[in-house]
């Protein structure tokens, strides 16, 4: 059973079932199909759309071998999508397993000579290195408040970009959109942003507290939002992408532990941001470490481009097959095969024959006069169309909703639920009784609902529904 939303298309032995789904799965008739809906309300296409599109025909025997192929493509294609998702997943814990090692001084043993010299202290770091606080080895900033009235005159602000959380990932910046704002001479001096700062985000959704990557000096005389902590480091050799990396990847979860959550809105204060504890090695080791992270990741990067590239592949694939299909270029064409045109005629005739006989019924001898006379011809009445000229374009329905207008007012007053006031019960009462009144089927009723509600004929006041 099946919605009146749904149309169900039955073979009638002209056209192999599968044959017919793949070709209406196909980019040409999902598109002409789609240029055919109508309403904005609910947009949809009417069976008669579905049935009266054209379609290619191919005879029957070569339709099962189109199907056939493709039921064995298919699946090759699904195999390797599911590989190359396995593949995505891969890199990512290749990623993280990679900064495991760098930060438990794995990667850099053999710069630290014999074996002795390799022990491991009591935090899981080499005896080489410390643990400092952030907020000892580096000097933390907050930003400018977007939105804050300045008391200075107009024309001693100047106009500077700045950053905010959207402009700072993790592991990268984002400056495709770039804001400006006005400030003061000394709120520009004090945020200004310099050549190895480290950013990191204040503010957001909690999983994206202390976020961050380094500045370059992509952009001449930027500063950052009060959303963006400034990070910079003491000891300028050391490299500012060891720390960010560390927080990144170790400091993720101290951050969410430490961040506070209003209803919408995660923060953390620079106090909790200066007491997270980093590892420090060596500034030689700490150099060579992020050199070796970054040769890795920029592999990593390259392959993880190649599989994205190659998914994208597999989706133009499934379509390209099928266009070839239904261009008659999948498979190759037999001429023993019983030709379409005929196949449908013969398949019309079998159908005419397959239809029941009216049963005969012996007469008796005299009949009543009552059944001399002519039977009346019943005809089955055909439904409206929205294509019809009293209903296309025009308010038919509010025509058919309002009393005033209706002969039979007294007959329709009750079908519709109208009580003596001429106030409808409910929308739901008065859309079933209209519906039944229309006389169109169920996908023109409601496009039509949408056409005449939205170009003001049928208006909803009060919780009910009235014409205009």
């Amino acid at each position: 059973m099946a919605s009146t939303g749904i149309a169900v298309l039955r073979s009638n032995g002209s056209v192999d079932s599968r044959f017919l789904f793949y070709l209406m799965i196909t980019d040409d008739f999902v598109d002409g199909i789609s240029r055919q809906q109508d309403g904005s309300l609910y947009p949809a296409v009417s069976d008669r759309d579905i049935l009266a599109t054209e379609v290619p025909l191919p005879p029957l025997a070569e339709q099962k071998r189109i199907v056939a192929k493709v039921d064995g493509l298919f699946p090759r294609i699904a195999n390797a999508r599911t590989e190359l998702a396995r593949m995505a997943a891969l890199i990512e814990n290749y990623k993280r397993r990679f900064l495991d090692l760098a930060f438990a001084g794995k990667l850099t043993e053999n710069l630290r000579g014999d074996q002795s010299s390799r022990a491991v202290g009591s935090e899981g770091f080499p005896d080489e290195w410390t643990v400092k606080l952030l907020g000892d080895i580096s000097e933390i900033q907050g930003g400018i408040q977007v939105g804050k009235k300045r008391a200075a005159a107009p024309l001693e602000l100047v106009e500077v970009p700045y950053l905010r959380v959207a402009n700072v990932q993790r592991g990268w910046l984002n400056l495709n959109e770039i804001k400006t704002i006005a400030v003061t001479p000394s709120e520009k001096d004090r945020l200004l942003l310099k050549e190895g700062d480290i950013l990191m985000n204040e503010g957001g959704d909690r999983d994206k507290l202390g976020r961050g990557w380094i500045w370059e000096g992509q952009i001449s005389e930027c500063i950052h939002q009060n959303h963006v902590f400034r990070i910079r480091l003491k000891d300028r050799s050391l490299p500012p992408e060891f720390v960010s990396l560390y927080a990144n990847e170790k400091g993720q979860q101290y951050f969410i532990d430490q961040g506070t959550q209003t209803t919408n809105l995660a923060s953390i204060s620079k106090r909790r941001v200066a007491a997270l504890p980093v590892p420090v090695p060596p500034n030689d080791e700490a150099t060579e470490i992020v050199h070796r992270i970054q040769s890795a990741f920029s592999w990593l990067d390259r392959a993880a481009a190649n599989q994205s590239a190659a998914t994208k592949l597999l989706t133009a694939l499934d379509a390209a097959i099928l266009a070839k299909a239904f261009r008659g270029e999948l498979v190759p064409q037999d001429p023993n095969d019983e030709p379409a045109r005929f196949m449908l005629e013969r398949v019309r005739a079998e159908w005419a024959q397959a239809q029941p006989m009216p049963a005969v019924v012996e007469q008796p001898d005299f009949l009543p006069a009552e059944a001399m006379k002519a039977p009346k011809p019943r005809t089955k009445k055909m439904p409206k169309s929205r294509t019809d000229d009293d209903v296309w374009q025009k308010p038919y329905l509010a025509g058919v909703l309002s009393i005033e207008n209706l002969a039979d007012a007294i007959d329709l007053s009750a079908e519709l639920g109208v009580k003596s006031d001429h106030r409808p019960r409910s929308i739901e009462a008065v859309a079933r009784a209209l519906f039944k009144k229309a006389d169109l089927d169920i996908a023109d009723f409601y496009k039509q609902l949408a056409w005449e509600i939205e170009n003001g004929h049928i208006q909803e006041i009060d919780g009910q529904l009235k014409a205009s």
